[in-house]
């Protein structure tokens, strides 16, 4: 018999960004009851008219909020705030008849201890979904919460958490073997899904399509932009700018839901064509036509733990594209780590200008290289499918509930 589960997260279907994409593509549909979807952000986007009946707000009270301009009563307000979220929780699962809890890792460093507490209260199983190495994201400057209470809290939190799971879901095997060196609980290695049928089709339509920009070739970068990104993007604008200067009609452009002054805080040059956010489908059509697709994760950043065991969404659309990938990541990140072991990509794991710019040239250079990785991608894509996963992840929680 599948669950019903219930699902906390700080972003959920319909928000168009890539965390609630995978929640939606692994959990809604199929033959599963329908989850009850909780959603720990008081700004969560998306029209509330797509939004699923059983979805739900458990986000911290207004009065919590304000008192978090006071730094010395943030350790205090930080137990608050899981014992008022998790009562919400509880409530909530149980009232509708959940068999689970499933809670998700994110911008909100509460969901996880208080989907804990509320499962101890409601009799429940709590899993934990680590889009992200929870341990590392307290190192992020979050706004609500000062760093010194992050760095005295963060790690304790952590074992906590863990050790009250009944297992954990991880998109890659570089975290799932961190999180198997912390706990002794179950840990799956479940993708982040991708819907290989379109792909197929988008690759078929693009075979009849123009150009992105007619007489230039074009790099593209679909996703957030940001310090975990900022240096790799940076140095491959100034690769590009290198191989401009020597004739080669280059440019790299960048389409992201991050307002525009934000992205060019990261130093990217006017050169850089920016654009805004376009539906999954428009970006997975724009990924096929492009001559290169970019996939940047920074070598300087305060936090390369999280860079190293970071798995992007679009690292499925872009294997399934049937276009060059180059990633441009540190050696000991999944997506270089990946792409190098199956070579369905190029990889340039220095940040060295010079060594990007020519993996760029040969790319653009060697037909019969690049056919390879691209059709070695579009291989290695069928592990991302949205069915595949989906049921690893279902049998993974019905093996684990007792």
């Amino acid at each position: 018999m599948l669950r019903r589960l219930a699902i906390v997260s700080h972003t959920l279907p319909p928000s168009p960004g890539g965390q609630a994409t995978m929640i939606e593509r692994l959990l809604l549909g199929g033959d599963a009851p329908q989850p009850v979807l909780l959603c720990s952000d008081r700004k969560a986007s998306g029209p509330a008219d797509a939004r699923p009946q059983s979805w739900l707000r458990c986000h911290t009270p207004w009065v919590l909020r304000k008192l978090r301009q006071f730094r010395r009563l943030h350790a205090a307000l930080f137990g608050a705030d899981v014992r008022i979220r998790s009562r919400r929780i509880a409530h909530a699962a149980h009232a509708a008849g959940c068999h689970a809890i499933v809670a998700c890792t994110g911008g909100d460093l509460i969901d996880l201890p208080a989907a804990v507490a509320a499962g101890r209260q409601a009799s429940l199983p709590v899993f934990l979904h680590y889009f992200d190495d929870y341990r590392f994201q307290w190192r992020i400057p979050n706004p609500a919460w000062h760093e010194e209470t992050a760095a005295a809290i963060g790690e304790s939190v952590e074992a906590g958490v863990l050790e009250h799971a009944a297992g954990v879901i991880v998109p890659n095997e570089i975290l799932a073997d961190d999180v198997r060196a912390r706990t002794g609980v179950p840990v799956a290695v479940i993708r982040n899904p991708i819907d290989t049928e379109l792909a197929a089709r988008l690759r078929r339509d693009a075979e009849a399509s123009p150009p992105l920009v007619p007489g230039e070739r074009t790099v593209l970068y679909t996703g957030s932009v940001y310090e975990a990104q900022g240096d790799a993007l940076r140095r491959c604008a100034a690769a590009i700018e290198m191989l401009r200067h020597r004739g080669h009609a280059l440019r790299l452009h960048v389409y992201t839901a991050e307002p525009v002054e934000r992205v060019r805080a990261q130093q990217l040059p006017p050169s850089v064509v920016i654009h805004s956010s376009v539906s999954g489908t428009e970006s997975a059509t724009l990924q096929t036509r492009a001559d290169i697709l970019f996939l940047p994760l920074g070598f300087q950043t305060r936090y390369p733990e999280l860079i190293r065991s970071s798995a992007p969404g679009k690292f499925g659309e872009y294997l399934a594209s049937g276009r060059p990938m180059l990633v441009h990541a540190p050696a000991d990140s999944f997506p270089a780590h990946y792409a190098a072991r199956f070579s369905c990509g190029a990889v340039c794991d220095q940040p060295a200008t010079e060594l990007l710019a020519a993996t760029l040239l040969r790319l653009l250079e060697d037909e019969t290289w690049t056919k390879g990785l691209v059709e070695r991608a579009v291989a290695a894509s069928t592990e991302f499918a949205v069915a595949t996963n989906r049921q690893a992840y279902q049998a993974f929680i019905e093996s684990h509930i007792r």
